[in-house]
């Protein structure tokens, strides 16, 4: 597993659990749909 800086562009409350991160995409990162990604605090 890789590490990455991301930058958030923009934080939107979907639901009243629900959030949508929209950020920038590093060089070198890949996601494919269904997978998860954990952002430390």
């Amino acid at each position: 597993m890789s590490n990455h800086t991301i930058t958030i562009n923009a934080i939107e409350k979907v639901t009243h659990d629900v959030l949508r991160f929209t950020t920038n995409k590093p060089a070198g990162f890949v996601f494919e749909p269904g997978q998860a990604t954990g952002l430390p605090r």
